[in-house]
């Protein structure tokens, strides 16, 4: 009688371990790389999911089942993951470790064809040495013959479109259906073939819907069909609604936390079947966001973080903008002062100007009215010292090439403009250029040129050309014009 019990319990406990090569929860609504390792790193994040679940309480040997996915990405076209599963039902258990390598192919800015290929390994373990039937223990010699495992290993390929909001997956899990030989029986993993559509709707700015069937079929034509909706609000609540072939109706709810963390229940009734006689399933999903690309990509149950990156982004660039706004006021303030001492020097030195030679025009107002410039050129190399009037070295080549050609043709006149950037105050800025073009001036009459063919005045930062708000543009408005009553240089 004990043989007889055992042997029926044995038997109907491998028909229900048979029924759970299905993957019969529910974590693909949120992570797609669950049942369809295509999808693995697909959106550039690095995320984990953990599911827990217990189905047809009530019942003994009930079925559960424990899940842990991490998958990354390891460029925007490789992803990976890693998958470690255990069923059990009654004394049946099922361990599965999954890798996957998945490959992502762009056809357009929305349009991808990703490919999974996912190596698995299975340990098969049955036990029910400790199980007891009719009030009766099992009998200890038959303890050894009572608990038994095998091993074995199949590997699976996946195959994924994702174009703007709609998705479809394919998978076969187990290609080769190898056999896991437990004592003098072999267990055979069957080989299954899964599908997957969905389009995620936005009905407006903060609702979404997302409507979605899943369905896989055996070697052996068992069949398992789901279908749904999943409603969201901003990313953030989500809830779903699913029924079951089986007979099954499931109802969850979930939402984001912290931003990082996915949190999801789902209580399951039965409307008909075995599912109608159980006490109802429950199902647990909790999702980790390790790291948020920021070129992330769809499908995601995450929000993106890079409102909150901007933000910090800005804060630290204002940061910045302030920081350079005090060093650039004390750099002005420090200039200031060093432009003041030397006004105040050149002052105290009270140099003779040249006599007897007259002094250089300095009206523009009425040598404009009287003379007409043909000929404007931007002085290349007439250069000062900081905030000073010192000619330096580098200017006397072209100084001299103007000196040459105005003692030739004592009709020929030359205005010479000196401009500044804005660092100071104007009235500083105005001083050192008038300064510098006197400069000018002294070195061409030092040259033999007769002063009244000379015009030399000062414009301070008065007309730019450039910006003051980069070193470039201040460089362009510190700046000499020379300009010629006639055409004396091609």
């Amino acid at each position: 009688m004990k043989k007889l019990v055992l042997t029926i319990s044995a038997f109907l406990i491998l028909f229900l371990a048979k029924a759970q090569q299905f993957p019969q929860y529910n974590q693909f609504l949120f992570n797609k790389a669950s049942a369809f390792p295509a999808y693995s790193g697909f959106n550039l994040n690095t995320e984990a999911f953990l599911t827990l679940q217990q189905r047809l309480l009530g019942f003994p040997g009930a079925p559960k089942l424990a899940d842990f996915y991490i998958g990354t990405a390891l460029s925007p076209k490789m992803g990976t993951s890693f998958d470690f599963l255990t069923q059990s039902t009654g004394n049946f258990n099922k361990t599965i470790l999954r890798f996957t390598y998945a490959y992502f192919i762009q056809l357009s800015d929305d349009f991808f064809v990703n490919a999974g290929l996912t190596p698995s390994a299975f340990l098969i373990h049955y036990n029910i040495a400790n199980a007891r039937n009719f009030g009766y223990n099992i009998d200890p010699l038959l303890n050894n013959t009572l608990s038994k495992q095998g091993y074995t290993g199949d590997i699976g390929f996946s195959l994924a479109v994702h174009f703007k909001n709609f998705d479809f997956a394919l998978d076969a899990p187990q290609i080769l259906g190898l056999k896991a030989k437990i004592n003098s029986q072999n267990y055979t993993l069957s080989r299954i073939l899964s599908a997957y559509a969905s389009y995620n709707l936005n009905l407006n700015d903060n609702f979404a819907i997302q409507p979605f069937i899943y369905s896989a079929a055996d070697q052996n034509l068992t069949f398992d069909l789901q279908a749904g909706l999943m409603l969201n609000y901003k990313k953030l609540l989500y809830s779903h609604l699913t029924f079951d072939y089986n007979g099954q109706l499931n109802l969850g709810i979930g939402g984001i936390v912290r931003n990082d963390i996915f949190i999801s229940y789902q209580y399951g009734f039965g409307i008909y079947g075995l599912p109608q006689s159980s006490a109802g399933s429950h199902c647990l999903n909790i999702g980790f966001l390790i790291k948020q690309n920021d070129k992330f990509r769809q499908p995601t149950i995450f929000p993106t973080k890079s409102k909150q990156i901007d933000l910090q982004k800005i804060n630290d660039k204002l940061n910045d903008i302030e920081t350079q706004i005090k060093r650039e006021k004390i750099t002005r303030q420090r200039h200031d002062k060093q432009l003041q001492q030397q006004i105040d020097s050149l002052k105290k030195q009270q140099v003779p100007a040249p006599q007897p030679q007259p002094q250089p025009q300095t009206n523009e107002q009425n040598n404009n009215q009287q003379t007409t410039w043909v000929q404007k050129i931007i002085s290349p190399t007439i250069n000062f010292g900081l905030n000073s009037s010192r000619l330096l070295p580098s200017s006397y080549a072209e100084l001299d090439k103007y000196a040459q050609l105005l003692k030739q043709d004592p009709t020929l006149k030359i205005l010479i403009a000196v401009h500044t950037d804005n660092l100071g105050s104007p009235s500083f800025k105005l001083k050192l250029s008038q300064a510098r073009a006197r400069a000018i001036a002294d070195y061409l009459i030092s040259k033999g040129v007769n002063p009244q063919q000379i015009i030399a005045i000062g414009k301070g930062a008065a007309e730019p050309i450039a910006s003051n708000s980069t070193l470039e543009g201040r460089r362009k408005n510190n700046r000499v014009e020379i300009q010629f009553n006639k055409k004396v240089m091609k």
